[in-house]
C-alpha cells in the first residue's frame, strides 16, 4: 500500500518554482531560472511518487525518483500507529507519517492494522 506525500507540499513547491523561475526570466538571471526549475521538478515528484510503500512483511522508503532507499523489515504485521505515525512495534525507527504523509493513506493502513 503506497503512502503518498501531502498534496500541499507539491502545490507549494510548484508555486515556488513557477514564481522563482518567472522572476528569473524577468530579470534574466540564469541561477534563478535553474532554482525555479529545480523547485518545479521536486513539486512534480511530490505529486507523483509515493513516500513509502507498506507490504505484508516489509516497508520500502523511496526517494523522489522512485528508487528504494531503505527497506525496513516491519510490514503490516509489524507496524503500529502511534501519534499519527507508523512505526515498528518494537519502538524502533523509522517513524513514518505525520504532516508529510497523506492522511487518507495513513488512515487506510491504520484500518488494516486493527
Amino acid at each position: 500500500m503506497p503512502v503518498r506525500y501531502n498534496p500541499a507540499f507539491s502545490v507549494l513547491m510548484i508555486v515556488a518554482g513557477l514564481f522563482t523561475g518567472g522572476i528569473g526570466l524577468f530579470l534574466g538571471q540564469l541561477m534563478l531560472i535553474g532554482l525555479g526549475t529545480m523547485h518545479l521538478l521536486i513539486g512534480i515528484g511530490y505529486a507523483k511518487q509515493p513516500w513509502f510503500v507498506v507490504h505484508e512483511s516489509s516497508t520500502e522508503v523511496k526517494n523522489l525518483f522512485g528508487m528504494t532507499m531503505k527497506t525496513v523489515p516491519a510490514g503490516l504485521v509489524g507496524l503500529e500507529l502511534r501519534d499519527g505515525k507508523l512505526q515498528p512495534k518494537d519502538g524502533g525507527k523509522p517513524r513514518l507519517g505525520g504532516f508529510l504523509a497523506r492522511k487518507e493513506d495513513i488512515d487506510a493502513i491504520a484500518a488494516k492494522l486493527r
